[in-house]
């Protein structure tokens, strides 16, 4: 690996490290939404990455006013990714560190005990556990009550005249 390649993931590392220690974790889709246009396109244009990230956090668009978290964490990427953009990285090195610390968001967030389960601490109930249903269910294919006494009272009248 060469020095270049080890400078650009010491950066994504601490990147993203920055990113998830906010009191809202940036995740990877935040980011990725942030500056797809510049990782997917071959001749990537740091002026219009700079002026989406400056937009965004502006609150243009009305991306940082969402709810649920989404606008902090649009907040905190755009604070951190105005630094990195300046920094003096090549096109195509700030698309590798970028696309680095996308990964590291991933494998950090997937690490992170208290938000790989939203249940954890809560016991895992087993399918014989759970209340039978209220509802009784019909003997039949999906035959609702009422058409099932339909059925008994036509097979009742065939083997009435079956016998006269």
């Amino acid at each position: 690996m060469s020095e270049q390649s080890v400078e650009i993931m010491e950066r994504a590392d601490q990147l993203s490290l920055a990113l998830i220690s906010g009191p809202s974790p940036v995740t990877r889709n935040v980011l990725l939404a942030m500056t797809s246009d510049f990782l997917s396109s071959p001749r990537p244009d740091r002026d219009r990455l700079r002026r989406i990230v400056k937009r965004v956090g502006e609150g243009s668009g009305g991306h940082v006013l969402r709810c649920g978290g989404y606008g902090e964490q649009i907040r905190a990427a755009a604070a951190e990714l105005a630094g990195v953009i300046e920094e003096d990285w090549s096109n195509q090195e700030l698309k590798t560190l970028l696309g680095w610390t996308a990964r590291l968001l991933l494998v950090r967030r997937e690490d992170r005990p208290q938000e790989k389960k939203a249940t954890q601490g809560q016991p895992v109930r087993r399918r014989e556990e759970r209340p039978a249903d209220k509802k009784p269910k019909s003997p039949g294919w999906g035959i609702s009550k009422s058409s099932m006494q339909t059925l008994e009272q036509l097979k009742q009248k065939l083997e009435d005249k079956g016998k006269s």
